[in-house]
């Protein structure tokens, strides 16, 4: 009996995917598809891979809205809390309606980082965001810059 509750417990808790992030630190990706939103169990399996594996490669803040976290230039999809404002290299889920002020959302390279209608955005950073024709801008730098091509860039690790 014990044996079956371990096989149980160890088989909802498999892992899909490593990423080696640096010669020391492997991500272990829970078994959970990346393209699906997370239920709350899922988001729970995925923070603590994110958050407890010992780098801590989201803000503590932060929720994951996805399973697809791919480095330090593709941190996943979470889902948007006023409590934080560094959303770099993060794609994020808004509730439509939102209204942000002073938060970075800057990508490495041009796409699509938001997600949301009717957004309105006070003095945020969203260098390579893809804007929405919905969203509001007062104040936001919107420039483009390819960061692939910068020789001396260096990854930024959330403490």
């Amino acid at each position: 009996m014990k044996i079956l509750i371990f096989l149980l417990l160890f088989s909802s808790i498999c892992f899909a995917e490593d990423i080696i992030l640096t010669p020391d630190f492997t991500l272990h990706k829970p078994d959970i598809d990346k393209i699906k939103k997370l239920s709350k169990d899922e988001q729970v399996q995925v923070e603590n891979a994110l958050k407890e594996q010992g780098r801590k490669l989201i803000h503590i803040e932060l929720k994951p809205a996805k399973n697809d976290y791919e480095g330090d230039f593709d941190r996943g999809t979470v889902e948007y809390t006023p409590n934080c404002h560094n959303y770099s290299y993060h794609k994020v889920v808004m509730p439509d309606g939102t209204t942000i002020r002073e938060t970075n959302f800057t990508q490495r390279t041009k796409w699509q980082a938001i997600e949301g209608k009717n957004l309105i955005f006070e003095s945020c950073n969203l260098v390579n965001v893809e804007i929405d024709p919905t969203w509001i801008l007062k104040g936001c730098n919107t420039s483009e810059h390819d960061f692939t091509k910068d020789t001396d860039s260096e990854p930024v690790i959330i403490p």
